[in-house]
């Protein structure tokens, strides 16, 4: 039973540090029903803020991105996913807003 496992198990993917992330169980407080067409599994990014053991992290939200709450989780690696999807300057991000323009743009209006 064991070699059969050992043949099919692929190991976890390692992250580190600020790496930015996919979630499966971003969604799951939503009341979409995951057999809709258009159903995203992965909500993100998301920030790894730090490496735990056991193929564990800690991650949190982007300040600055639409929709953004903050947040933090633990969560196991078989979860995430990496994010792959345009690069974004984390910096930028963090920043401070210096004008009012600029907080009118991050608000939507």
């Amino acid at each position: 039973m064991k070699k059969r496992f050992d043949e099919k198990h692929t190991p976890t993917k390692s992250y580190s540090k600020d790496d930015l992330v996919l979630w499966s169980g971003a969604n799951t407080n939503k009341k979409e029903v995951s057999r809709k067409v258009g159903y995203q599994k992965f909500g993100g990014p998301y920030k790894i803020k730090k490496v735990l053991g056991n193929d564990r992290y800690e991650i949190t939200s982007l300040e600055g991105l639409k929709g953004y709450k903050r947040f933090r989780a633990i969560v196991a690696a078989d979860s995430l996913r990496e994010w792959k999807g345009g690069v974004i300057d984390i910096s930028e991000i963090e920043s401070e807003v210096n004008s009012t323009d600029e907080l009118i743009d991050l608000l939507g209006g």
